[in-house]
């Protein structure tokens, strides 16, 4: 089972970073092959993924395009939002840190979610409270007050995708 981990990891990275690249060469086939190498190494040396890929694979991969879906189109929109704060003449910005409760539980999950919040942008995860399982976020434009209005917001249904993809 340990191979199948293996062999699926490997895959998905090397799809991961051609499907980015977008472009298939020698040379994108070759440093894909030699990332998706390397991050595998490094996962099952460092144990990261301590998940069984087995028995739910097919609704975790479901999961996963939902989830690369749900980015794609956040990223979509937050830029432009951020560009059209960049190219008007009057900056109307509200900056806050605002604190968002989360349910996940595993430290993948955090991270994924984390990681998604930084990479859009507008929004920066700044740190994680693991007691009180909250998330900081830095929010270049507060568009709300209420808790569940901003996680709605920040956040919107990746929390379960992530969720069910992971843990």
């Amino acid at each position: 089972m340990k191979f199948t981990r293996i062999v699926i990891i490997f895959v998905l990275f090397f799809l991961f970073y051609i499907g980015f690249s977008g472009l298939v060469n020698e040379l994108t086939v070759f440093t894909g092959l030699v990332t998706a190498t390397v991050s595998v190494l490094f996962i099952e040396i460092l144990n990261l993924i301590k998940f069984d890929l087995g028995s739910n694979i097919l609704k975790r991969f479901v999961y996963a395009l939902k989830y690369l879906k749900t980015f794609v189109v956040a990223e979509v929109v937050e830029h432009l939002k951020v560009t059209k704060i960049i190219l008007s003449r009057k900056l109307a910005i509200n900056p806050a840190i605002v604190e968002i409760p989360t349910s996940l539980k595993s430290d993948l999950a955090i991270t994924i979610a984390a990681l998604t919040i930084t990479n859009t942008p507008g929004t920066i995860a700044v740190d994680f409270d693991k007691d009180n399982n909250v998330l900081y976020v830095h929010w270049l434009n507060q568009e709300a007050f209420e808790i569940n209005k901003i996680k709605s917001l920040v956040l919107g249904d990746l929390e379960e995708t992530i969720k069910n993809m992971i843990e």
